[in-house]
């Protein structure tokens, strides 16, 4: 399949390889369908998960777990439900960033997770009840 994107034009996705936000993104509930892109190479961060359906929508994320030694996600079980997972393995985390002129001030949102489940790509934007940031400085542990 082929899809328009904002940072790298026209890519060739794998339609398996779509994800789906049923509900959408708060603020951008009309667009379930995404591709998570690894660019230039697999498992490097930033990623960006880029809209299917319009291409002028793509978010910044990152892996938190990179960022964050002690970042201990846990969903409702309602959100769970939601993702029809039974495993909590099989969740993987990603942060949306805001990325500021000064690269070096670049914040995300800790709790706000993306939260995939990876055996059958549904996924949702989560509210965690744990008191983490909103606007974690990306670069705080690393001494960027």
């Amino acid at each position: 399949m082929l899809i328009k994107t904002r940072d790298f034009g026209e890519l060739e996705i794998n339609e398996k390889d779509i994800i789906c936000f049923p509900k959408g993104i708060p603020a951008f509930e009309n667009l379930t369908r995404y591709v998570l892109i690894n660019y230039p190479h697999e498992n490097i961060a930033p990623m960006w998960l880029q809209s299917v359906d319009d291409s002028s929508l793509c978010f910044i994320v990152f892996d938190p777990f990179l960022y964050v030694a002690d970042y201990e996600p846990v969903i409702s079980h309602s959100d769970r439900s939601e993702l029809k997972c039974e495993n909590t393995e099989d969740l993987r985390y990603l942060v949306i960033a805001v990325i500021p002129e000064d690269m070096t001030q670049t914040t995300i949102n800790l709790k706000s997770p993306l939260v995939i489940n990876i055996r059958n790509n549904l996924a949702i934007q989560a509210v965690l009840e744990a008191d983490y940031l909103i606007r974690y400085p990306l670069f705080a542990e690393k001494g960027v």
